[in-house]
């Protein structure tokens, strides 16, 4: 991965992180669709931000559980291993920010 595509997918999956850490309730609960998160999240092309799940999987902070019978096929994320580190190291610095700006 050339290095501007790298930055590219961990900026966007910095921003599908985040979006989810919002709506952590749902995801941690029942979990949100994917559709959802690509048009939610605020990158511009679908591919880019299914390119940034691709990368959040890999790196097991969710996983994707697909929905019964779906056509096409349809995916609910679900907090994978790594989502309570991630979730925790997300929150950590959002309220230091907090702390910062105040």
């Amino acid at each position: 991965m050339p290095d501007n595509r790298k930055a590219r997918v961990e900026n966007d999956a910095a921003r599908i992180t985040s979006w989810i850490l919002d709506h952590r309730d749902e995801f941690e609960s029942q979990g949100v669709s994917e559709d959802t998160v690509v048009t939610s999240a605020g990158i511009e092309k679908a591919e880019d931000a299914r390119e940034a799940i691709d990368h959040l999987e890999s790196r097991e902070d969710l996983v994707r559980m697909p929905q019964a019978l779906a056509k096409p096929p349809r995916f609910v994320l679900k907090p994978g291993r790594n989502w309570p580190e991630t979730r925790d190291k997300l929150a950590g610095a959002r309220s230091r920010d907090a702390a910062e700006a105040k």
